[in-house]
C-alpha cells in the first residue's frame, strides 16, 4: 500500500477487494493451468494479507505512532466509500463467505455467492450511479448512506421503496450534523422503523426540542410514545443498549 492516509488506497488493500481483483484478472487472462493457477494465486494472496498484517499488528506495538489514521479521518473518505460497492470488493466477499462456510459447503455454493453478489452489485450500482440517486443530497447524508453497507443488503427492497422519504429526511436535517449521525449510526433500525421515526424527526416537537437549540445528543425516537406503554415501541421494549446509541432521554 502507497499511501496509508488514503482512504481509497486502504479499501483497495482490504483482503476481499485484492481477492476479487484477482478473480476479474484471472477471468480477462488467457492464463494457463486453469482453475488451479487462481486457486493457488488466491492462496498465496490471502497469505501474504495475512503476513502483512501480522507485521502491522507488531509494528504498532513497538511504535504506535505509526498507526494509520482512522478512515473517517482520510480525506477521501466519502470517495474511498464508494469502493465497498465495486464489483471487485463484492466478488471477494463472495469468496471469503464460502471460505468462511467450508465446512459446511462453501465452496459448493461459491457460484451461489456469486450470484448473489452480482445481483446487489447490479442493484447499487443502479440506485447509485445509472439513476444516480443521491445526486441532491450533502456530503454527510450521502456518507450516512454508503456507510451502512450491511443495512442495506440487509434491506435492500424496504430501501428501495422509502428511498425517496429517506432522502427528504435527510435534506430537512442535512444542517444539523447530530441527528444525521444518528441515523447513519441507527442506519439499520431506521430503514425497519422508518414510519415511526420519520414522524417524529419532521415534527414540531422535534424541531422546537432538538433542531433549533441545536441540541448534541438528539433522540432519534419521541419521548411522549416511549413514555405511553400501550405503544408498540416503548421503554420497556428497547433495550438499554440501543436506548443509549440512539440518544433516546431517560424515561419519566
Amino acid at each position: 500500500m502507497q499511501n496509508p492516509n488514503s482512504a481509497s488506497e486502504r479499501i483497495k488493500n482490504h483482503l476481499a477487494y485484492k481477492l476479487g481483483e484477482a478473480m476479474i484478472e484471472f477471468e480477462k487472462s488467457d492464463s494457463d493451468g486453469g482453475y488451479l493457477t487462481l486457486f493457488k494465486k488466491l492462496y498465496n494472496i490471502k497469505k501474504q494479507h495475512q503476513k502483512e498484517e501480522l507485521i502491522y499488528q507488531e509494528t504498532i506495538k513497538v511504535f504506535p505512532n505509526f498507526k494509520y489514521p482512522d478512515l473517517e479521518k482520510c480525506s477521501d473518505y466519502y470517495e474511498a466509500l464508494k469502493r465497498y460497492f465495486y464489483w471487485p470488493y463484492m466478488l471477494g466477499e463472495a469468496l471469503i463467505k464460502a471460505d468462511q462456510n467450508k465446512f459446511k459447503g462453501g465452496y459448493f455454493k461459491l457460484n451461489k455467492y456469486i450470484q448473489e453478489a452480482k445481483n446487489n452489485y447490479y442493484f447499487f450500482n443502479d440506485i447509485f450511479y445509472n439513476r444516480n440517486e443521491l445526486r441532491d443530497l450533502s456530503i454527510d447524508a450521502i456518507k450516512a448512506i454508503l456507510s451502512n453497507k450491511q443495512s442495506l443488503l440487509n434491506n435492500k427492497q424496504l430501501f428501495l421503496k422509502e428511498l425517496p422519504r429517506i432522502k427528504n429526511l435527510l435534506n430537512t436535517h442535512k444542517d444539523y450534523k447530530p441527528i444525521i449521525e444518528n441515523i447513519s449510526h441507527n442506519f439499520d433500525y431506521v430503514i425497519k422503523n422508518f414510519n415511526l421515526i420519520e414522524e417524529w424527526l419532521l415534527s414540531n416537537d422535534f424541531n422546537e426540542k432538538y433542531k433549533k437549540e441545536n441540541h448534541p445528543y438528539p433522540s432519534l425516537l419521541d419521548p411522549k410514545k416511549l413514555n405511553d406503554e400501550k405503544e408498540e415501541i416503548n421503554y420497556k421494549t428497547i433495550p438499554a443498549q440501543l436506548a443509549w446509541e440512539m440518544n433516546l432521554p431517560l424515561p419519566d
